[in-house]
Order: C-alpha cells, then sequence, then structure tokens
C-alpha cells in the first residue's frame, strides 16, 4: 500500500487562445513505505489583548471518501474543507464496514514452473484483505495438473501455455465483480478460452449467487433477433453494478455457444429482476455535456462521477480528450484492449476551492462518503493494515 501526502496546487485543464500546460499535472507526494504524512505544524496562538477570544482550535484530521477503481482504492482524508489532505492507495478492491472495518479482495497470479513457452503461464485468484479467508480461484485448472502436461510431452512443451486474468468490473453495496479470463493450449487439435462473471462479498470474501432472473431469458432479451445466429449466447453471469452517477444497474455476461468463437465474451446491461425499485435521488442538471455542476462549484471534463447524499463531496473521473465516454461495465471498453488506459481522478469536499487529483484509473466502480461514518476513528488504520 502507498500513501500520498498533502496537494498544495492545481493545473488549468482548459487554456484560451491556444495556450500550453506549463507544468504536469501534480500528483500526491510519495511516501515511503511505513512512513506517515507529513503533518502541518500549528503555531501557539498569542494573545496580545486579554480580552480578544482565541481562534477555535482546529478540526481533526478524519477520512470522508473511499475511491474504488479497477486498479485499486483510495482513501481521502481531511480537516474539514480539506485541510492537511492526505491520500492512502491499497491495490485490493475494499469496503469500509459499519464498524469501520477495511475487508476486501486482491486480485494476484502465481506462475506455473515448468513451462519454456515465450508466453507465460499462471493461474489467477482473488486473496481476501483485513480478514482471513480462501483464496477464490479465477479457473478449476490446478498449479500441478498443468506442469504435469508439460513434463508428459517435453517436445510439444514450448507450445504448452496456460494464463489466467481477472479484471474488476464493477461494485454495487458489498457486492463485486470480476471477468474471470482462462485461455491455453495443453494438448490436443485447438487451444481453449473462455470467460465469466465471478460475483463475491466483500465483506466476506465468498462467492455469491444472484437471484431474481428465473423465467427470464437473458440471451434473447439481449440480442433480440440475432439470437437463432449468434455464437457468442451463453449466459455467464448476472450481477449488481453501478452506472453513470452511481446509479443501481446490473450486468449479464454472455460466453461463446461454440468452439468457433472460444473466448468471445458480451458484457450487456439488463433490466432489473421483477420487484426491485431503483430508486436515486434527482441529480436534474448537476451532471450535463460533461460538466458536474454543484454549489459554487463546476468541472468540465467529467465522463463519470459520483456525488454524498448531500451534493457535500464528489469524486470525478475525467476525461481523456473531447471524444472520451464513461467506461461503464457493459461497455466494450471494459473488457476489451481499452481497459487499461487510465484517467485521472479528483476528489472534493465542500469548503475547497476546487477538486484536487487523487490518483488514476480506468474506471470509477464506487465510492464511500464517510464524513459522517458512526466509527471513522478506526478507518485510517485498518486501511493502513491492510
Amino acid at each position: 500500500m502507498r500513501r500520498f501526502g498533502a496537494l498544495s496546487c492545481w493545473m488549468v485543464l482548459v487554456l484560451l487562445a491556444g495556450g500550453g500546460c506549463r507544468d504536469k499535472t501534480p500528483y500526491p507526494r510519495v511516501v515511503q513505505p511505513g512512513g506517515l504524512p507529513e503533518p502541518t505544524s500549528v503555531a501557539p496562538t498569542v494573545v496580545e489583548d486579554p480580552g480578544t477570544t482565541p481562534p477555535a482550535p482546529l478540526e481533526p484530521v478524519r477520512p470522508w471518501l473511499l475511491a474504488v477503481t479497477p486498479e485499486g482504492s483510495f482513501l481521502v482524508s481531511s480537516r474539514p474543507g480539506g485541510g492537511d489532505l492526505a491520500v492512502r492507495r491499497t491495490a485490493a478492491i475494499v469496503r469500509v464496514t459499519d464498524s469501520g472495518a477495511v475487508l476486501g479482495l486482491r486480485a494476484s497470479s502465481r506462475d506455473i514452473p515448468g513451462s519454456r513457452s515465450a508466453r507465460s503461464s499462471n493461474v489467477a485468484m482473488l486473496q481476501p484483505v483485513g480478514q482471513l479467508g480462501p483464496e477464490l480461484p479465477a479457473g478449476a485448472v490446478a498449479i500441478d495438473d498443468v506442469t504435469a502436461a508439460f513434463q508428459a510431452d517435453p517436445e510439444q512443451a514450448s507450445e504448452f501455455h496456460h494464463k489466467e486474468t481477472l479484471t474488476a468490473l464493477g461494485i454495487r453495496g458489498r457486492t463485486a465483480t470480476w471477468l474471470a479470463g482462462i485461455s491455453g493450449y495443453l494438448g490436443g487439435a485447438h487451444p481453449y478460452a473462455s470467460r465469466a462473471l465471478m460475483v463475491v462479498d466483500l465483506e466476506t470474501g465468498r462467492a455469491t449467487t444472484v437471484s431474481g432472473f428465473v423465467g427470464r431469458d437473458l440471451a434473447a432479451e439481449v440480442l433480440g433477433d440475432r439470437l437463432a445466429e449468434a455464437c457468442v449466447r451463453r449466459v455467464a453471469g448476472v450481477a449488481p453494478v453501478e452506472g453513470l452517477g452511481g446509479v443501481p444497474a446490473w450486468l449479464v455476461g454472455l460466453g461463446h455457444e461454440f468452439e468457433s468463437c472460444a473466448g468471445e465474451f458480451l458484457v450487456a446491461r439488463i433490466d432489473p429482476p421483477s420487484g426491485e425499485v431503483v430508486s436515486q435521488a434527482s441529480r436534474d442538471g448537476v451532471f450535463a455535456g460533461g460538466v458536474l455542476a454543484l454549489a459554487g462549484l463546476s468541472v468540465a471534463g467529467v465522463v463519470d462521477y459520483r456525488l454524498s447524499p448531500d451534493a457535500d463531496a464528489a469524486v470525478v473521473l475525467m476525461g481523456r480528450d473531447l471524444r472520451d465516454q464513461a467506461p461503464l461495465p457493459w461497455s466494450a471498453g471494459r473488457i476489451g484492449r481499452d481497459r487499461l488506459v487510465t484517467r485521472e481522478l479528483r476528489a472534493w469536499q465542500e469548503g475547497m476551492a476546487e477538486p484536487v487529483v487523487i490518483g488514476r484509473g480506468s474506471a470509477l466502480l464506487t465510492a464511500q462518503f464517510l464524513a459522517n461514518h458512526p466509527a471513522s476513528e478506526r478507518i485510517v488504520a485498518a486501511f493502513d493494515a491492510l
């Protein structure tokens, strides 16, 4: 986990009359592992006139935002209004519980020994963080089985490989969804490839089952008249996620039905299950044309955002250019080559003149606003212990 210190400057994104940016966008200073963000010293107040009232003591530094991206989670702390701001980061996908604990999962991989292929071989898994629990493998293939295949046919071993990946696609509440990809060749007539959705409870670290879609032909809902001739039409997972601005949404994954299109995958947004009422506070006029507008704040070039319930705090994902669009869980870019392209992430709290850069991420999965959390004094220590 990395920690970042206070921010003191801001970059003008769009300059008039063809001007250019003098300096690069400032990022939080990296603090060495085990270090702490430098505190701001406050000189004691000298009261010249006994009749004057001394200034009120400074409010404590408290965490107020947890922003989660596919590349990791960012915890932002400061005094009210942004004073002594510090950003902490972990590569894990985490959630703050009601008790102030920080729990989640970290995607990792393990190399498979014995392969002489130029393409590396590995298995991928989700490892619990902040708690004890078993790993969740991306596939059902064991390392020993793959190694045995390498050893069984040394002459062909240079062609053999097995590769697994895990990509965080979306989060809603305590439920997180990863895209698990598997591909390889261990002999036979053809290589193999498949992809599916893994839906996991962040607080327990266990796979969870999605219900409420019995009796619905989700492939037909997505493909319509193309269903009969579609090669990618096998339902490979359903998951609750967040859409633009944090609107609750549902995602379905469709995998290949025939080997001729093995490894191809389609993600699509679907209607919620019957009986689910999606409530969302009205945000009319808040976001339009790439501009997020709040009281005393206007930020242009935004592709995705999250607002606190009282709209007194926000986190925004900035576009790469004027043509960039929100990288939503069901967009093709989230599972294609563009999924690794990162964008600037900024945070704002009421009292700050403008948002500050807290890091980069390829998408904004979710955000927790923690200013009124009942156990806020526990959160930073729990995050630092990951």
